[in-house]
C-alpha cells in the first residue's frame, strides 16, 4: 500500500507539473515584458580563453606543372573572320537540323590549312560547348578551336554561337 501511495503521489506531481507547463507556456506567449536594464558584467573568472595558435605544419611538395595551353585570340593582333553561325532553338541547347552539316564543311575548310584556327563566340557557354563537341567530332583538333569574345559584342544573343577563322 505504501509503495501504491507513493506511484499516485508521483503521478499526482507529473499531471501537476505538465499543467503548470501549459499555464507557463500560455502565459509566456501572450505576455510581453517591460523593457529591463543590462545586467552588470560578470566575474572575469567565469570566462574561457582560447590556448596558444599552434605552430603550423610544414608545407607539401609542389604539384607537378601542367601543360601550356594555347595562345589566347588576340596573340599576333591577327584578324579573325566570321565564317558563320551555329543556331539553337530558344529552349535547348540542340543545333537547328539546317545547321548540322557546317561542323564537316569547317573541318575540311581548316584542313587546307594548318595555320587556321576557330574561334567560338558565344554568350551561352553550354551552347559553345555543343558547338565545340560537333567541331572535334566532324574531326576539327581541339587545340585548333578557342573560344572568347571574337566578334561583334552587340551581334551576341543567346540563340547563336558565331564561328571565326584566323590564318
Amino acid at each position: 500500500k505504501a509503495n501504491d501511495a507513493l506511484f499516485r503521489g508521483l503521478d499526482q506531481q507529473q499531471n501537476n507539473l505538465i499543467a503548470d507547463a501549459a499555464t507557463l507556456q500560455r502565459l509566456q506567449s501572450g505576455a510581453q515584458g517591460a523593457t529591463g536594464y543590462t545586467g552588470a558584467k560578470g566575474s572575469a573568472e567565469m570566462v574561457g580563453y582560447a590556448g596558444p595558435t599552434g605552430v603550423a605544419g610544414a608545407a607539401g611538395p609542389q604539384g607537378p606543372v601542367g601543360a601550356t595551353g594555347s595562345q589566347g585570340p588576340m596573340v599576333g593582333n591577327e584578324v579573325w573572320k566570321w565564317y558563320g553561325d551555329y543556331n539553337f532553338n530558344a529552349y535547348g541547347n540542340t543545333i537547328q537540323g539546317y545547321d548540322r552539316n557546317k561542323a564537316g564543311d569547317l573541318a575540311n575548310y581548316l584542313n587546307q590549312s594548318s595555320s587556321r584556327r576557330i574561334g567560338l563566340d558565344g554568350s551561352d557557354p553550354q551552347r559553345v560547348a555543343v558547338v565545340r563537341d560537333a567541331l572535334i567530332a566532324a574531326g576539327v583538333p581541339a587545340d585548333k578551336i578557342q573560344s572568347g569574345p571574337f566578334g561583334n559584342p552587340q551581334l551576341r544573343n543567346d540563340g547563336r554561337v558565331a564561328v571565326l577563322i584566323q590564318g
